[in-house]
């Protein structure tokens, strides 16, 4: 695993049930907007605060959300820490992500 806060689902700005699909489009625009020199692609937020967008790491964070095992780590990861602990964040229940239907 790469550093925490390289987590895939926060550099391509995705929810942990991101799609395949949802997946592979979110990495092309954000790939696009930062070839374009958008300011909004150059960096994402993550915890600890913001940090560079590459099209390098757009790339790895697609690969590596591919990957079943590594989706369903970084997916866990990607929730605050009272959504893990908890079940849910809020007083909505829980839907379910993409590994638990």
């Amino acid at each position: 695993m790469r550093a925490f806060h390289e987590n895939p689902f926060w550099v391509l700005q995705l929810e942990a049930d991101a799609s395949l699909v949802d997946i592979r489009r979110s990495a092309r625009k954000l790939a696009q907007l930062l070839r374009a020199g958008s300011e909004s692609a150059k960096y994402y937020d993550a915890p600890g605060g913001q940090y560079p967008r590459t099209e390098e790491l757009i790339r790895w964070s697609e690969s590596a959300l591919e990957d079943d095992a590594q989706r369903i780590a970084y997916g866990i990861l990607s929730e605050p820490v009272e959504a893990r602990r908890f079940g849910t964040s809020s007083a909505e229940p829980r839907k379910l992500r993409w590994w638990e239907k």
